[in-house]
C-alpha cells in the first residue's frame, strides 16, 4: 500500500495527545478559522472505516477541539508505521519484541515476520536471505 493523502470524517479517528492545553488551543483556532488542519495526520487503517493517529497527535487533538467535520490524514502501511515510529524514536525496531533470536525461526516464520512487517518480495528468499532481510 503506497501512502495516500485522504479527507476522512473526524469522529473514524482514534487517538490520543500529549500536547499543552495551550498549544493545542492555539493550533484549533487556526483550524477554526480556516476550517481544516493545515498539516495532516498519520493514521493507519486498523479495520475498515476505523483508524488510528500514529503520528501529529498534537494536530489531532487540535482538530478534535476546532470539532471539525473532517481531517487531511496521510494513511500508512504497518511497515510505514513501524519506520516513522522508529524515526520517532518510538520504537527500536522492526522485529516483534517478543521474538528475541531470529535464528530460533523456521523459513516459514520468516516469511510469516516479513509478511507482517509489510516487506515486499520476501517470498522466494532462502533462509540466510530472510534473516538478513529482518535484521
Amino acid at each position: 500500500m503506497e501512502p495516500h493523502l485522504k479527507k476522512i470524517p473526524t469522529h473514524l479517528i482514534k487517538g490520543t495527545s500529549k500536547g499543552k492545553p495551550a498549544q493545542v488551543k492555539a493550533l484549533s483556532e487556526i483550524m477554526q478559522k480556516t476550517g481544516k488542519n493545515l498539516h495532516p495526520l498519520i493514521i493507519i487503517e486498523v479495520k475498515e472505516n476505523e483508524y488510528q493517529v500514529i503520528a501529529h497527535d498534537l494536530i489531532w487533538q487540535a482538530t478534535k477541539a476546532a470539532k471539525l467535520d473532517f481531517t487531511w490524514c496521510l494513511i500508512v502501511s504497518s511497515s510505514e508505521k513501524n519506520q516513522i515510529l522508529m524515526e520517532l524514536g518510538e520504537k527500536t525496531s522492526i522485529i516483534d519484541p517478543g521474538i528475541t533470536d531470529l535464528n530460533s525461526l523456521s523459513v516459514a516464520q520468516l516469511k510469516e515476520l516479513a509478511k507482517s512487517q509489510g516487506i515486499k518480495g520476501y517470498s522466494k528468499l532462502k533462509r540466510a536471505e530472510l534473516l538478513q532481510l529482518l535484521s
